[in-house]
């Protein structure tokens, strides 16, 4: 996709789409499309230090001037606010196969791209001088440093100064804390010139947010030198001590290597290829298990078992990368404790896991259903997954951690008022808004699921235990309890008898699970329900409009944003489960009219090539929340996969 100069001339309209780089560890490299740095999380290279944990933004910018005219885009405000116009120069922005972007300044032109190692910590800038009015001009980088926790603004501390080391390949600037190494072939010219700038205004996260609060970066100095038509200058940034960098032959093996991801999820739909790109920048290596996971999403998700399990069918087995799956699953399987799933890892070593989830472990049996759909490989699962697998089945039984456990009638009921165990999980000081305890409809229908898994698994593995009382019961119970005869439609939850009538998504999942409970009638009437008063081009919205729960717009403080995040904001992931319970009443619909609308938001919003995590629930559904969410673009492939 292509934005050019009619587009790239609205500061606001390029400061609020972003680009994605990443390595592979957790690391990534991101900014808005217009060159500005419009987020705290944005950055030329914010670096995992024990991967996918502990996440440090080490090299901030580069602000570039073109025979002493300055193309570097940022706010900053000190009493008012102060604009750098360098965007006016910016003549195109391209955001695959890398962010590239094209400035024109008095007849030259020069071409900006950025790209990541895979498996280190290295963002490479290049440069090149495209066409000029002489053969050679001056240009000027200011590199712009900035040691602190990517979550953070960085503080001005008493006499804060980088110690600056310049060796004939290298730069070494450091605080004291992590050092970063700075690489050009004009490194040379680099002159120490540090400076702090103060009071940097991220204008999305204010807007989004309503954050004010500023932040401040360190220009450690400048490389000033000439560089002449159809020349390359490249600046890298890394974490580590480099012997050499060939920057043609890394760009190269970078391009192959996310040719080879194309390829393997489709010869031909390209908006299938670019998203099994975007959702590789969700696959990462975890240094503590030695084996792959997955980031929720970027910027700031840390690996969520929920969303790993609801992605994983999608990010892997739909793009062909079943290694990467078994390692996945084999890594939530050693953190099994209790017949229970982690809710997410730690985002610092050390932390504890958290174990606040109640569909986790539910969704584990899906995954695990669709990995063996996909590979068959029945020894892999009976001797590693297999034993978890009857052990989460067991504990849901006898009960687990906080009161789940089997009521007589063969449903799960799990929690109180004050716990958040469903995907509808926010708590703002104690307070659960969406609580959804007790027995809740698609906790019951995943319930349903992984005892038709386990049934499956136990006749194929000979194993003598019957479940089938507990299948007889639910089969019996499921939809004698949650039918909402008025509505005609499913209850969302029931807490001691009293059954919730709030009109949600959570009910798509009983039709479009691979064992539904539902009658085709109700079935259909399900997702007719769903399709008239959730539906979006975005997404499901997680309530009705009708509802007076319902907030249209997620924004403001974190009060006002948690009290919208499941109260009417859109939500992309569900969609796919829609689709596919859709597809199932209606087995001749063509699903592209579901998909156009993520398709056109993929390309020409947020952040370019990758779906955001939530929309807003009023029209025009904007783009909120995490902008590369990983069972956002998960859920999309695995639909397109399955109906290609």
């Amino acid at each position: 996709m292509k934005f050019g100069k009619s587009l790239l001339g609205d500061y606001n309209f390029g400061t609020n789409r972003e680009y994605l780089i990443t390595n592979g560890l957790g690391s990534f490299s991101s900014g808005a499309i217009n060159g500005n740095l419009s987020r705290r999380y944005h950055g030329l290279l914010i670096s995992s230090l024990n991967p996918p944990l502990d996440r440090y933004l080490s090299f901030h910018k580069i602000e570039e001037e073109i025979e002493g005219i300055d193309i570097s885009t940022s706010k900053i405000e000190i009493g008012e606010e102060k604009i750098k116009k360098g965007y006016l120069y910016l003549d195109e922005f391209v955001a695959k196969p890398f962010p590239k972007f094209t400035y024109s300044v008095n007849g030259n032109i020069i071409e900006k791209e950025i790209f990541m190692v895979q498996g280190e910590n290295t963002v490479i800038v290049k440069y090149k001088l495209i066409a000029s009015v002489k053969e050679e001009i001056n240009i000027k980088f200011n590199l712009f440093c900035n040691d602190r926790d990517f979550h953070k603004m960085s503080e001005l501390e008493n006499d804060m100064k980088y110690f600056i080391k310049k060796e004939s390949k290298y730069l070494k600037a450091s605080t004291g804390k992590t050092p970063l190494y700075i690489y050009s072939n004009k490194i040379s010219d680099f002159e120490e010139d540090q400076k702090v700038v103060t009071n940097i205004v991220y204008d999305i996260e204010r807007n989004e947010r309503g954050d004010i609060e500023k932040d401040n970066s360190f220009q450690i100095g400048y490389i000033n030198t000439k560089i002449k038509k159809g020349e390359t200058i490249y600046i890298a940034g890394s974490l580590e001590e480099l012997k050499t960098i060939n920057v043609e032959t890394i760009r190269e093996n970078e391009l192959d290597k996310i040719n080879k991801l194309k390829d393997m999820v489709s010869k031909k739909d390209e908006f299938l290829r670019d998203l099994a790109v975007a959702g590789n920048d969700c696959i990462v290596y975890r240094k503590g298990t030695k084996g792959k996971t997955i980031l929720a999403g970027y910027p700031w998700f840390g690996d969520w078992g929920r969303d790993t399990m609801i992605a994983l069918p999608g990010l892997t087995l739909a793009t062909g990368r079943f290694e990467d799956a078994k390692s996945i699953l084999e890594t939530f399987a050693k953190y099994c404790d209790k017949g229970m799933l982690p809710n997410k890892f730690p985002d610092w070593d050390g932390e504890k896991l958290s174990y606040n989830t109640i569909d986790a472990s539910l969704w584990f049996f899906y995954a695990v259903d669709q990995y063996l759909d996909y590979t068959k490989d029945y020894d892999f699962i009976e001797k590693i997954i297999y034993p978890k697998l009857k052990e989460i089945i067991e504990f849901h039984i006898e009960g687990t951690r906080y009161n789940i456990k089997l009521d007589e009638d063969g449903l799960i009921s799990g929690g109180d008022k004050d716990t958040q165990l469903t995907w509808m999980d926010v708590s703002y000081q104690g307070w659960a808004v969406t609580p959804r305890y007790g027995k809740a409809v698609e906790i019951n229908a995943l319930w349903y699921n992984a005892l038709k898994v386990i049934e499956k698994l136990d006749t194929k593995f000979h194993n003598k235990k019957d479940y089938s009382e507990y299948i007889e019961k639910i089969e019996k119970n499921y939809e004698k309890t949650f039918w909402n005869e008025k509505e005609e439609c499913l209850y969302d939850y029931i807490v001691d008898g009293k059954k919730y009538d709030d009109i949600r998504p959570n009910q798509i999942f009983a039709v479009s699970l691979p064992y539904s409970l539902l009658s085709e009638e109700k079935s259909k009437k399900v997702v007719d329900k769903v399709f008239e008063k959730l539906y979006t081009p975005s997404g499901l919205k997680s309530v009705s409009s009708e509802n007076d729960k319902y907030i249209g717009v997620y924004s403001g403080t974190l009060f006002e944003r948690d009290s919208s995040y499941h109260q009417g904001t859109v939500w992309s992931w569900p969609l796919g489960h829609f689709i596919t319970a859709y597809k199932k009443v209606y087995k001749k619909a063509n699903i592209n009219c579901f998909v156009d609308g993520l398709k056109g938001h993929f390309y020409q919003e947020a952040c370019c090539n990758n779906i955001s995590e939530i929309f807003d629930g009023d029209s025009p559904y904007t783009a909120r929340g995490c902008f590369a969410q990983a069972w956002s673009v998960g859920e999309l492939i695995r639909v397109l996969v399955e109906n290609e």
